[in-house]
């Protein structure tokens, strides 16, 4: 995309949209992949990019296509609906990613490659179709091929050379504030340059003691165990528990997983030659002892295993109880070596090797169909202590969990609460300030005053603020930036040196 002088993006990945279709219809959660704002020679670009992983044998792709479709036609008019005063008429450039599907079928009986998608003659329909299928807009898929060489370049200056695929500049200035208000309280500390700040279980267990015995954290999808598994590997290393001697072992099953742990390790400063990365696939997990025992022969004395549903149901059982047994002995008493952490994140309910289900009885109450946790192990590991249950979700909003919870669309009693985001609600406040206070002054006795309200006092964290002035306003925004930033870090530094470090103390910009 460097390669394109003169464009500008900004992307938004993951953006979770509240809203009605329609005037009269209830709010529905739809959430973005990717949204693309662009400019390219005085015009600007709005895209909505919805990505399907599928596999390049393109199976099952009807079901996913007509999905597909669908996510991006209710987000679509969701904006229109909330912006429908201040989004004029423009164009709305919406696609369907398909990274692994190739652009041509494979060979029909025909003789011929067609389309990925495409319209096919007649002759080569399946046996019951008797009128032609819809055809999306041309382009409006794009497929494997574009990641090719310099393809994926030349189909963005297609898009942003073309005028008619433009959007007019009041929309695109409305659609840009709805997505950066939705973006504020994105978690991302400043102080120390992370896109991570840890809920209270999460740094419980990262301020953690190493244990004799090993540990298991359960948590459902975005409760943060990738999240914390990384923050205790930075812990350690800090506190020089990590080094050539004494390594770190992150064992994972998604090869995507893997890469984003080291970005992140290294992005906050850890040396990664202290770490060691081991697929799940090539390790052999017959009991925890004996997978800690091989691992420290290489120099790893702290073992992470990421994902471990991913062993398989019987083999993550087989684990729990290991912890379970382990939390009744001691170092004394044949009980595991205490050299360092051996974890075992898991979420029982995504195992790939598993087959889950739903199932309704003659009540139309649901019943989940596949295997299950052991449940007793399960409280017996959570009553002593030897297995942690995160209750903090970041990824789902509350309506989410309470669907599935009501629904019964998993077997469990533990289930997280959601973190508040504009994703779900924001809280607004407008101040009316008079004009003749400068800049410096603006900052010390009205803003700064405000956010330290916000922060220290009612459980806000800072990620969640942000200050928004009037175009109108003669203030100069670069000074006016400085000096908050300035105040609020004499201001932390004093709660700091009064032993109020905390994670929603950390200083905001």
């Amino acid at each position: 995309l460097c390669t394109i002088p003169g464009l500008k993006l900004l992307f938004f990945h993951g953006t979770r949209i509240v809203g009605g279709r329609t005037e009269n219809e209830l709010n529905i959660i739809r959430e973005a992949d990717f949204t693309i704002f662009a400019k390219y020679q005085d015009q600007c670009f709005f895209l909505l990019l919805e990505v399907k992983c599928n596999s390049k044998d393109g199976k099952g792709t009807k079901g996913v296509r007509k999905h597909a479709v669908k996510q991006l036609d209710d987000i679509e008019n969701i904006l229109k609906m909330k912006l429908k005063d201040q989004i004029k008429e423009g164009k709305v450039n919406c696609h369907v990613v398909w990274p692994s599907l190739p652009s041509l079928e494979p060979l029909c009986a025909c003789g011929e490659n067609h389309e990925t998608f495409g319209v096919k003659p007649p002759k080569c329909w399946p046996p019951g179709m008797n009128q032609l299928p819809k055809k999306d807009p041309s382009g409006f898929h794009v497929f494997r091929d574009k990641f090719e060489d310099d393809k994926f370049t030349t189909w963005i200056k297609e898009i942003v050379s073309n005028p008619s695929k433009a959007i007019d500049n009041v929309s695109f200035n409305n659609l840009l504030s709805f997505y950066a208000i939705h973006s504020c309280g994105s978690l991302f500390d400043r102080k120390h340059e992370k896109c991570c700040v840890l809920g209270s279980d999460q740094l419980k267990l990262v301020k953690s003691k190493v244990s004799s015995s090993p540990r298991g954290v359960i948590g459902l999808a975005g409760t943060g165990k990738t999240i914390v598994t990384c923050a205790r590997i930075e812990y350690l290393f800090n506190r020089g528990n990590l080094n050539l001697n004494s390594k770190a072992a992150y064992l994972y099953n998604n090869e995507n997983v893997k890469e984003m742990v080291k970005n992140k390790l290294k992005a906050c400063g850890v040396n990664l030659n202290f770490l060691g990365f081991k697929c799940l696939k090539e390790v052999t997990v017959e009991n925890l002892a004996t997978l800690q025992a091989n691992l420290m022969l290489e120099g790893y004395n702290n073992i992470y295993i990421d994902s471990a549903e991913d062993m398989g149901i019987r083999n993550l059982n087989n684990a729990c109880r290991d912890i379970v047994q382990q939390g009744h002995k001691t170092q004394h008493q044949n009980g595991l070596p205490n050299f360092g952490d051996l974890w075992v994140l898991f979420d029982p309910y995504q195992g790939i090797k598993d087959k889950h289900s739903l199932t309704k009885n003659y009540r139309n109450a649901v019943f989940w169909l596949g295997s299950q946790l052991d449940e007793d192990v399960l409280r017996r590991g959570i009553k002593q202590n030897t297995i942690s249950l995160l209750s903090t979700s970041f990824r789902m909003p509350q309506p989410i969990i309470a669907h599935i919870q009501d629904n019964h669309l998993i077997p469990s009693t533990n289930f997280p609460v959601a973190v508040e985001s504009e994703g779900v609600a924001v809280t607004r406040r407008q101040d009316s300030l008079t004009s003749e206070l400068s800049e410096e002054n603006l900052s010390r006795d009205v803003l700064v005053p405000e956010i330290l309200d916000l922060v220290l006092d009612r459980g806000y964290h800072p990620g969640y603020c942000a200050v928004l002035v009037e175009d109108t306003s003669e203030l100069d925004m670069a000074m006016l930036r400085d000096a908050m930033n300035e105040d609020l870090k004499h201001a932390f530094e004093g709660q700091v040196q009064k032993g109020n470090e905390t994670p929603r103390n950390l200083a905001p910009q």
